[in-house]
């Protein structure tokens, strides 16, 4: 059993990946997810409680609208902004590994601001752990669709 923060808790993908590891028996110590009033800046000012390890970072959380992205640019940022405050989080409280929810996108010749942020948190990822020792896993999920 495992202690997990998860961001985008309530997204298509969290919120399946939320129930599989709560079958599975893991403990989902934190949730965030703007749509319930925790966004990933929370981080900044979350402390965690001094006797819960926490195993890993699961950052699910990311604003995936392309299109919106190319009309404002601040958007894909903030998808920059948000794996840096993961990444932090992750370094000031000692969780030694994060899975960054990236995009298949990043593969693709298409430039814009919505990839070069997933591009941005795939690279602070390995810089992270070059420098902090933090393990990573970076998926690159490809049009992702469900019943929302």
């Amino acid at each position: 059993m495992m202690n997990i923060i998860l961001t985008g808790s309530y997204g298509l993908i969290g919120d399946s990946l939320k129930k599989k590891l709560k079958e599975e028996g893991h403990n989902i110590v934190l949730e965030i997810d703007k749509r319930i009033g925790k966004d990933v800046s929370f981080l900044e000012d979350y402390k965690l409680d001094e006797f819960t390890k926490i195993d890993m970072i699961i950052h699910a959380a990311a604003y995936c609208k392309i299109n919106q992205t190319i009309k404002n640019p601040e958007l894909g940022h903030i998808n920059s902004l948000n794996a840096y405050r993961v990444l932090e989080f992750c370094r000031k409280n000692k969780i030694p590994k994060i899975i960054f929810f990236s995009s298949s996108r990043v593969l693709s010749k298409e430039a814009n601001p919505y990839t070069a942020g997933k591009m941005y948190g795939e690279e602070l990822c390995r810089a992270y752990h070059d420098c902090y020792g933090i393990d990573y896993l970076i998926l690159r999920p490809s049009t992702v669709y469900g019943p929302f």
